[in-house]
């Protein structure tokens, strides 16, 4: 399955996903000191485990290592949102710029079947067409995309872990 298909079968999911990465974006909390208390609980040291010094300065290395992991997980988590974010936004930018170019004839069908997900069997009842003849115009709407996606050098190559909405 290529990108234009993915995006085909997966509209109307890609957009709620955008919707709420937008909104996580627009609402945007840092991470919370519990969440990185229990990552450093978690996590392996680097460093030895047994020492021959004495703790001084301890509470002082705990306090710099808590601030750092905070403020790295926040740039990971912001990071990783506005990457989704971008990925969502440009490729359903595209698509859409795309689905305008696609014929005449083709359009109605096109949107029924991509913006609003009907299914097979409503439109073979809306357009009064055959199963084999709507696999037809599905397969012609998705080669004119792919046509439109080659002309500009846009990449067909699916990467789904793009689309991941972060926790």
């Amino acid at each position: 399955m290529d990108k234009v298909e993915y995006i085909a079968k997966n509209y109307r999911d890609m957009k709620m996903k955008l919707h709420l990465v937008q909104e996580k974006l627009l609402n945007y909390r840092p991470i919370s000191e519990n969440s990185v208390i229990q990552s450093l609980v978690f996590e392996k040291s680097e460093h030895e485990k047994v020492k021959k010094s004495k703790n001084h300065g301890r509470s002082e290395l705990i306090s710099l290592s808590f601030r750092e992991k905070q403020e790295q997980e926040n740039q990971e988590y912001l990071s990783s949102l506005l990457n989704t974010y971008y990925c969502l936004k440009m490729d359903l930018y595209y698509f859409e710029f795309v689905m305008e170019l696609i014929p005449e004839d083709l359009k109605p069908l096109a949107k029924d079947l991509i913006y609003l997900g009907k299914s097979w069997t409503e439109l073979e009842e809306i357009y009064e067409i055959s199963h084999s003849t709507l696999a037809y115009r599905r397969r012609k709407i998705l080669k004119q995309i792919r046509k439109c996606y080659r002309w500009t050098s846009k990449s067909l190559e699916l990467k789904v872990e793009d689309y991941h909405i972060p926790i």
